[in-house]
């Protein structure tokens, strides 16, 4: 059984910064364009890399992205799209309702 550790200013964190990538306001993107350009990386490498990029903007901490454990991450066959999910951790322990999904093009552009 996993351990869970309820963290409300993190989820509040998390929160927040799964609204700004799905296109809230602050991070509003038109339809059919994308959060992010074209980068060289993994999937992996490049939501990572967005989020410590971008943490100021959305309000995080290094200690809020430091740890996240990979949930699950696959590639849609008909688009080329990788799913990524992330889950939060703070000292190895998941943070409930810390989870964090990126979308990302076969050309490395983030989709949301």
């Amino acid at each position: 059984m996993k351990r869970r550790l309820r963290l409300s200013t993190a989820t509040t964190a998390l929160a927040l910064l799964l609204a700004l990538v799905a296109g809230a306001p602050a991070a509003a993107v038109a339809s059919g364009s994308f959060v992010t350009g074209p980068a060289a990386g993994t999937p992996l490498e490049i939501a990572l890399g967005y989020l410590d990029a971008n943490r100021g903007e959305l309000g995080l901490t290094a200690g809020d992205i430091a740890d996240f454990a990979v949930s699950d991450e696959y590639t849609t066959q008909h688009n080329g799209v990788t799913h990524v999910y992330l889950q939060q951790r703070l000292g190895g322990i998941e943070v409930v309702n810390g989870l964090f999904n990126v979308n990302v093009m076969p050309d490395g552009r983030i989709l949301n």
